[in-house]
């Protein structure tokens, strides 16, 4: 009895802590702060001159409901610990913690802005001008 109460500890805290490597994982890697910016992101995605007002307030309701960020943070958890396993994961950390892992999340992290995003838009028309680098 003793050697299966202790078995059932194990495989508690050992599922906790494998949780809390998800988290850890979501939060490094860029992911939550992606997601914080999601709603921004659809608001101005729908915003368009031809769409009614009344439409485009329904659909920005609908999105920002369906997207918001506590609950697109818990389906992409259960996602992952439905799909990663403990070493993936325990890999995946080891590298966003590593000096390049961070340098690059950082960058990652900083060009998420809706700002940002309409700079990287912009320089589209100039980048496929380049044929070289395009091909």
């Amino acid at each position: 009895m003793l050697r299966f109460l202790l078995i059932a500890l194990l495989s508690v805290h050992s599922a906790w802590l494998y949780a809390d490597n998800i988290d850890d994982l979501m939060h490094l890697s860029g992911m939550n702060s992606t997601l914080d910016n999601l709603p921004e992101q659809i608001t101005a995605g729908l915003q368009t001159n031809s769409t009614p007002d009344a439409i485009e307030q329904t659909l920005q309701t609908v999105m920002q409901e369906n997207f918001a960020s506590a609950k697109m943070q818990a389906m992409i958890a259960a996602y992952l610990r439905a799909h990663l396993d403990k070493p993936s994961t325990q890999q995946s950390l080891t590298w966003l913690r590593s000096p390049l892992g961070a340098k690059i999340t950082a960058l990652e992290s900083a060009n998420n802005s809706l700002e940002a995003q309409a700079e990287m838009q912009k320089q589209i028309p100039t980048l496929l001008k380049d044929t070289h680098r395009f091909a």
